[in-house]
């Protein structure tokens, strides 16, 4: 206990630090002046997301699940990451419904409009949060899309419970998602990563907008483009402090590395070159590890795939879903 208190006051250290060279480097102007070279396409169009539908389910330990559809017809069903919310699907649910899809999200617990708690929590409970939705709504014949810690989220619901999995899903695509986090399983750095992750965030750095700018950053790969850094940085500075905390805890136990040959279902593996948080080398070993899965690396993209390459994503989702015998009738 004495180390993890060192460990946290560490964290609280490197934070108030943090602090202090962001507002003397004024990170801001500098973070969403990296894309200039670029024409930002997105200037306005990465709002609320659209929706036809909202409700709220009831999540298994108490507080609600928030849910939102857009759309008819064949089904994606997305899981956002680590401190974000649904909105990071803005794209997603502004151009696959006009192609004849239905785009539905949910905010994980502790995260956006969902009031269940985060406080902790495994991936495991997440891995329950998403067989909630899918039973919630009775969903038959989808595909559903997770992102990094979304992604974590369907792997232990497909170990979790296969027969949900197989008698409801067509398919999984899993975006930016590693079987286990690296950082948490070198001794020392697993020992510290929660208590330094908690004084770090307790430090209140977190939500000061140089550093969730820089941070936000990070997540891109090459020209970001500034108004989707914009869009990651607000969300990130949006989250709460005990929802960090408690996603830490939750990936630092997660590894399913040697479960992956029980994932029955039809798996697209999709990650950016460029991604700095789950590399290539993590998305090679989830394809590697999952029996029926295929692999596509996006040359250039960083973490935030689904806003940088948002033309090839749609691609490749519709691609996976008529391959899998979902939307055949739409045209490609």
């Amino acid at each position: 206990m004495v180390i993890d208190r060192g460990f946290e006051l560490a964290g609280r250290g490197v934070g108030r630090t943090t602090a202090l060279l962001g507002s003397a480097w004024r990170f801001p102007g500098q973070v969403l002046a990296a894309g200039g070279s670029r024409r930002d396409p997105d200037v306005g169009r990465l709002g609320a997301l659209p929706f036809d539908e909202a409700r709220h389910l009831p999540a298994p330990d108490g507080g609600h699940l928030f849910t939102t559809a857009h759309g008819h017809g064949p089904t994606f069903l997305f899981v956002h990451g680590f401190a974000m919310t649904s909105r990071v699907w803005t794209k997603q649910f502004r151009d696959l419904p006009p192609s004849g899809f239905r785009t539905l999200a949910f905010d994980h617990r502790g995260h956006g409009a969902s009031t269940a708690a985060m406080d902790e929590t495994s991936v495991d409970n997440l891995a329950d949060d998403v067989r909630v939705v899918v039973e919630g709504l009775d969903l038959r014949d989808s595909v559903v899309v997770g992102h990094s810690m979304g992604g974590m989220a369907l792997l232990a619901f497909a170990v979790r419970y296969p027969e949900v999995a197989a008698a409801r899903l067509r398919g999984m695509v899993l975006v930016g998602t590693a079987a286990r986090l690296g950082a948490a399983q070198v001794p020392m750095l697993g020992r510290a990563f929660v208590p330094f992750t908690t004084g770090f965030v307790r430090s209140g750095t977190w939500s000061r907008s140089d550093w969730s700018g820089w941070a936000a950053r990070l997540l891109f790969g090459k020209d970001p483009v500034p108004s989707q850094v914009d869009l990651a940085r607000a969300l990130l500075a949006s989250a709460r402090e005990e929802t960090i905390v408690g996603c830490a805890r939750a990936l630092a136990s997660f590894d399913l590395s040697d479960q992956l040959a029980r994932v029955a279902l039809p798996t697209l593996v999709v990650n950016g070159t460029a991604d700095l948080l789950t590399t290539p080398g993590d998305a090679r070993h989830l394809a590697r590890g999952i029996p029926d899965a295929r692999l596509e690396l996006v040359s250039g993209a960083g973490h935030m795939l689904m806003l940088e390459r948002s033309e090839r994503f749609a691609a490749l989702l519709g691609e996976f879903a008529r391959e899998h015998g979902v939307a055949a009738g739409l045209a490609a």
